[in-house]
């Protein structure tokens, strides 16, 4: 960014934040140039930069510490889980066709807050990595299965005429 502001000394950036599907609302409302997102995500009209790919972790010490490392499907089987609701039809599907019924213990609309339940000892939050970096001293121990792995990405509208500031901030990424 600073080769940007180099370029541009007196650009100011307006920055919103909320949820995936709120900033891509706003982004097709002509609202926002880009947003940051994280898959999953309806891309219709949408072009994208990915800027990281995020594992899966399993949050919630003492609950993981007998299963193995990394997890598979069926090691969840037997703990209860703190849902965070954004993956809830992708996790529901990948369980049924493992053969697992999870038992959810929680389910809460942000990831934060469902590894602030397993900080509490509730249970197990399936969260992508980053956000359990950042969030918890708890022990996480990584899922092995890449179908759930989640993406990190800059969003535009593919038919909006890009301004040149943001093309080059695009080139600069």
């Amino acid at each position: 960014m600073q080769t940007l502001t180099r370029n541009y000394p007196r650009l100011t950036f307006n920055i919103t934040e909320g949820n995936t599907f709120d900033l891509v609302d706003r982004l097709n409302s002509g609202l926002l140039d880009l947003a940051v997102v994280r898959t999953p995500l309806n891309m219709r009209g949408l072009a994208k930069k990915v800027l990281n790919t995020d594992r899966m972790v399993a949050v919630g010490d003492p609950a993981i510490t007998h299963l193995p490392s990394p997890l598979r499907l069926t090691d969840l089987a037997e703990v209860p889980l703190i849902l965070y609701r954004r993956f809830e039809a992708i996790f529901n599907r990948d369980f049924a066709q493992a053969g697992v019924t999870p038992f959810y213990a929680v389910k809460c609309d942000d990831a934060r807050t469902a590894i602030r339940w397993a900080d509490r000892g509730m249970g197990v939050a399936l969260v992508p990595e980053s956000i359990a970096r950042c969030t918890t001293q708890q022990t996480f121990t990584p899922v092995d299965y890449p179908a759930w792995d989640t993406h990190v990405q800059l969003v535009w509208k593919k038919d909006q005429m890009l301004r040149p500031v943001i093309r080059h901030m695009l080139d600069l990424l």
